[in-house]
């Protein structure tokens, strides 16, 4: 028996550090074949224009293409599900923004946040208010005199459940102003509604109003930041008219639960290495895009603390439709 025990022992040792080679090895040849991003919103939206910008330098560093498929629909949801459900090999990855956090409490088919594994967080900017440039609204206090005194006058874009709706619902109930949301399936469709006058404001990041606000027909009124940001000192804060709103947009990369951790850090120590590249910060900077890097370590803390505050936010705004996790 004893001699039995012993043989099992080893038998079962063999199988362990076989796997563990295994997994080593596999990890060692990543990547063989390219690699699929998906971005859970419409093509040139500002998730799109950044991991596209991103994957090519990724590419330079793995030598592998890295291909951007696009999966837009409920707030994120259908590309969040399409992730979830890929090998956990590392060769299908996402790109996403907060929507990841908040759809799993303001979608109806939602997800789970532990069904991913944190990769890193890449960049992290305010949200901004922005109107179309012939509106008759050019400061913030004036847009916000004409919300009190028309109440429920004000249409404002939103993605449902994603983070344009929670950056609208917080400032209205910040603002004290009754507005009417008017749902769309992402960034780009909602800059060209307002651009057109179909709606009277939206919220989201800077960079996704660049090209609209160069061509004289979107205007920024205010940023929800702390500090006027560095590089457009001319956009006021909302704390400087008075409406105490912080409040920020982020993107960062995740794979499937089970993705191989040696794989994981391959893929956020590219990152990394992106980011101390001059080239590509000063690109960034051209399309408005921050950098603000963590590690995957440092991630997985600021996901479980943001998940914790977004519990909290949307139950306060009224906008929770699921449990919490």
């Amino acid at each position: 028996m004893f001699t039995r025990r012993i043989a099992l022992v080893a038998i079962v040792l063999g199988i362990t550090v076989a796997s563990s080679t295994n997994c080593s090895l596999a990890a060692s040849a990543f990547p063989s074949k390219p690699v699929t991003v998906i971005v859970p919103f419409p093509a040139g939206g500002r998730s799109d224009i950044t991991i596209r910008l991103l994957g090519a330098y990724l590419e330079k560093i793995l030598k592998q293409p890295f291909v951007v498929l696009n999966k837009p629909g409920a707030g994120g949801t259908i590309g969040f599900k399409g992730l979830a459900q890929s090998q956990p090999d590392g060769y299908t990855i996402g790109f996403t923004t907060n929507a990841v956090v908040m759809t799993q409490y303001t979608v109806p088919e939602n997800i789970d946040l532990r069904d991913f594994e944190p990769i890193c967080l890449f960049n992290s900017d305010p949200a901004v208010l922005a109107v179309a440039y012939s509106a008759p609204w050019k400061d913030l206090p004036s847009f916000v005199r004409f919300g009190k005194d028309n109440p429920r006058k004000l249409l404002i874009g939103i993605n449902p459940g994603a983070s344009a709706h929670i950056f609208a619902a917080a400032f209205g109930k910040v603002a004290r102003i009754e507005t009417v949301f008017v749902p769309y399936k992402g960034g780009p469709e909602r800059v060209s509604a307002l651009a057109g006058g179909h709606i009277n404001a939206d919220f989201g990041v800077l960079a996704q109003y660049r090209s609209m606000v160069d061509a004289n027909k979107v205007r920024i009124l205010s940023v929800a930041a702390a500090s006027r940001l560095p590089g457009n000192k001319d956009i006021p804060t909302f704390l400087e008219n008075g409406i105490d709103l912080q409040i920020s947009g982020w993107q960062g990369l995740f794979a499937p639960r089970g993705t191989p951790p040696d794989v994981l850090s391959l893929i956020d120590d590219s990152v990394k290495k992106t980011l101390g590249n001059q080239e590509f910060i000063d690109r960034l900077e051209k399309i408005d895009v921050q950098e603000t890097y963590l590690s995957r370590r440092d991630f997985a803390a600021f996901l479980a603390k943001e998940n914790s505050e977004t519990r909290q936010l949307l139950s306060e705004l009224g906008l929770m439709v699921t449990a919490p996790k």
